[in-house]
């Protein structure tokens, strides 16, 4: 990690252990290892998981400010995902990959409905909003994306 992006990568990676969690209990299976690192690399993309470990594009460090027009967190989710799903869970030919992914980006849905339930608790406001756009149609990738956003604090 680049010296100067120290506090913005210890909040973009502060979320990792919750998600973590959370895909445990959705998974009704513990996280299978016995720990998780995040890499960062230039000249990458997006990201490519290893058992135990998620190897992402240096994109993925950013300010607050960069936050509000594209979040990495769907990425990240979806590449811990990939520790249950790609590599406790591995499948048998590479021509069947599409399952491994599938699950991934799968697996980023039920972590936003989580927390926009949580959300909507708090702020009828928001709540009274996202059942606007659901009816209008546009809610699903805004609403993944404000919600990935604002997960977990």
């Amino acid at each position: 990690m680049y010296p100067n992006a120290t506090d913005d990568a210890r909040w973009i990676f502060e979320k990792t252990p919750r998600i973590i969690a959370f895909y445990g209990e959705l998974f009704d299976y513990p996280y299978p290892w016995a720990k998780y690192d995040q890499v960062t690399t230039p000249n990458v993309g997006g990201g490519a998981e290893a058992t135990s470990a998620t190897i992402l594009g240096d994109g993925v460090i950013h300010d607050r400010r960069a936050e509000q027009d594209f979040s990495w967190e769907q990425l990240i989710a979806h590449e811990i995902a990939h520790q249950w799903w790609g590599n406790l869970i591995t499948s048998r030919e590479w021509s069947h990959t599409w399952l491994n992914e599938s699950f991934g980006t799968y697996s980023a849905e039920p972590l936003a409905a989580d927390l926009l339930r949580k959300l909507a608790l708090d702020d009828p406001f928001l709540a009274v909003r996202i059942a606007a756009l659901e009816v209008l149609g546009t809610a699903h990738d805004l609403i993944l994306n404000t919600v990935l956003f604002l997960m977990f604090g």
